[in-house]
């Protein structure tokens, strides 16, 4: 009940309030009229109550509609929206996509697989190990050479290691 009654004095009063407040009409720089509270420059002229007023040139550009364009509510145009998913009480539901299939995952590997990856990887390792001792060899790098033969005969020794289990499987 109380907005009601607020709501009643509020347009009760609108009216008084408006003729309260001073308004001028003031030329924009193209020359169109500009309502503002306060007057901006010396060519602002006090505005009247709409209809009663006694200017020509705003009633002039008000009958044009001159006045609308600068109004500061913009309506955008309309942008397009989602589609509705809509669904009647008595239709059958569309059926569910079929699940992707997946891939089963591979078959693990058996001993004797493993240990022949193994051994590939053992024996490109040792390539790459003898490429490097043998460029330290040509550039005359004596501080690694040492380090790159014990390297090589350690991957020598898995590979032979790794051949004796694979010959037991």
């Amino acid at each position: 009940m109380k907005p009601i009654m607020f709501a009643g004095v509020v347009m009760l009063a609108a009216p008084w309030l408006a003729a309260q407040t001073p308004a001028y009409v003031c030329p924009d720089a193209s020359g169109a009229a500009v309502y503002a509270s306060e007057p901006s420059s010396v060519e602002c002229q006090p505005a009247q109550a709409l209809g009663a007023t006694q200017d020509k040139a705003a009633q002039q550009l008000w009958q044009a509609g001159a006045l609308p364009a600068m109004d500061d509510v913009r309506v955008l145009p309309r942008q397009s929206a989602p589609p509705l998913q809509i669904r009647l009480r008595r239709t059958a539901p569309k059926a569910a996509p079929a699940p992707a299939r997946v891939a089963p995952p591979p078959k693990p590997l058996t001993p004797k697989q493993l240990i022949q990856r193994d051994i590939a990887a053992e024996q490109r390792a040792l390539s790459r190990e003898k490429q490097q001792l043998q460029q330290a060899q040509q550039q005359g790098n004596t501080a690694r050479i040492p380090a790159l033969r014990q390297t090589v005969a350690d991957r020598e020794a898995n590979i032979r290691a790794l051949q004796q289990e694979l010959g037991r499987q």
